[in-house]
């Protein structure tokens, strides 16, 4: 405890006298704090030795805690700082760049919180431990990145390893990831979820994620629906959960609305997804509890290989997981799946061993209205291009232009001629 104090107190020196650098008169540059300069190896090691993690979690978490609202913290671009423990970045307006990495140590324990109003992170990594899919965490600390306030904006930022998600916004709002990257994120690779409102994802990419790639989720218990979000550009590859979190086979849907309203994903494309690719659901109160869902766009887009399941009734006695491409799922009773349009989408290659490739299913209780699949043109895959069960009310959808393209016709700008039904005119957007 006494070097630690006495740490602290060197800490306190050095961060005041290099915000104390004289400016010119009436500069508005803001204050600098910069990592790169020597004065810090004292303090910080750069080399990513994990005898170190303790250390630099401390002082790490001193700098972002004692700046002035508005500093910019610059990191050493070649630098691996080994972490134990979560960092957190309280004052508004602070500004974090470079691409320094921080290695955690402890699988439950990798995230940065994002607590403070306006902040930026430009460039930062974080990388986990946790590399298999039964290293899998669900508390918050074990994410890439947490936003828990207003404002924030992060850009170019990558997480690798993480036990928990890459990406998670627990009642954020305002916020912007601009190019991000999760790879190997042991839950989903970006979570919005607790109430989090007006977001914009732009060109994400998610690989390898061990649950969803880029999810809306919005459970009952929450104060309110998560909402007002736009995902532009995204690409998912391999979204997977093992077959032992939480069921007996695997899953993972490539992008989901599970509960919320006003949601658009705009030019999206999966690669691989082992459930749905896309998954629009109200789950049910005996599994996740999710809210209804209303107000959800699927503008334009390409699926590749969904429910590619490794497990997908392979086993007689294992339950399926049988998504096809497209999935809405109306299964909390007294709860609707409202106002949702699937439109411009390719779908292909989907597995042969799903029973459809696009669906809504509905249980007796739960409502299902203004459903709309447009322009969606398919290539190889299951025959039954779309299915709705029993308890969906006939008005309830509309299926215009669900065609089927011959792999060997290349004529238009997604490199095929679909074969349109019979007297409509494909290809105009709906109003």
């Amino acid at each position: 405890m006494r070097r630690q104090i006495v740490l602290i107190a060197t800490l306190c020196v050095l961060i005041a006298a290099q915000l104390s650098v004289a400016k010119p008169a009436g500069a508005v540059t803001p204050a600098i704090v910069d990592l790169r300069t020597p004065a810090w190896r004292a303090y910080l090691d750069p080399t990513g030795d994990p005898a170190s993690a303790d250390t630099n979690t401390l002082v790490l978490n001193h700098v972002f805690a004692s700046v002035p609202a508005g500093t910019w913290v610059i990191l050493p671009d070649d630098a691996v700082y080994a972490t134990s423990g979560v960092l957190t970045i309280p004052v508004d307006g602070t500004v974090v760049t470079g691409t320094a990495t921080l290695r955690s140590m402890v699988p439950a324990a990798s995230a940065v919180f994002v607590d403070g109003d306006l902040v930026r992170i430009v460039g930062l990594r974080v990388r986990g431990t946790a590399t298999t899919r039964d290293q899998r965490r669900s508390n918050p600390g074990a994410s890439g990145f947490v936003l828990r306030d207003a404002g924030a904006s992060l850009t170019d930022v990558q997480v690798y390893d993480v036990a928990g998600s890459g990406i998670l916004t627990l009642n954020a709002v305002l916020f912007r990831l601009v190019r991000p990257v999760v790879v190997n994120s042991q839950a989903d690779g970006i979570h919005m979820t607790s109430a989090s409102s007006h977001g914009v994802v732009d060109d994400a990419a998610v690989f390898g994620s061990g649950d969803d790639g880029v999810a809306v989720v919005s459970y009952v218990a929450n104060v309110a629906p998560t909402s007002h979000i736009t995902v532009n550009n995204p690409v998912v590859y391999m979204s997977d959960a093992p077959p032992n979190y939480p069921y007996s086979f695997a899953w993972g849907r490539a992008y989901a609305v599970s509960g919320g309203t006003d949601v658009t994903f705009n030019n999206v494309v999966a690669i691989n997804s082992a459930g749905a690719a896309i998954f629009i659901a109200a789950e049910p109160a005996t599994g996740w509890n999710t809210r209804g869902v209303s107000q959800v766009r699927v503008n334009g887009g390409r699926l590749i290989g969904s429910n590619i399941d490794r497990t997908l009734c392979a086993d007689p006695v294992a339950p399926c997981i049988d998504h096809g491409a497209v999935l809405l799922w109306s299964a909390n009773s007294g709860l609707a799946i409202d106002d949702v349009r699937i439109e411009g989408l390719t779908i292909q290659d989907t597995n042969l061993r799903a029973s459809r490739q696009t669906s809504i299913l509905a249980v007796p209780g739960a409502g299902v209205s203004r459903i709309l699949f447009r322009d969606l043109t398919f290539i190889g895959g299951p025959a039954t291009r779309f299915w709705a069960n029993d308890e969906v009310p006939s008005d309830a959808y509309s299926t215009v232009c669900l065609t089927v393209a011959p792999s060997m016709v290349l004529t238009n700008h997604l490199g095929y001629q679909p074969i349109p039904e019979p007297g409509v005119t494909c290809g105009t957007p709906s109003a």
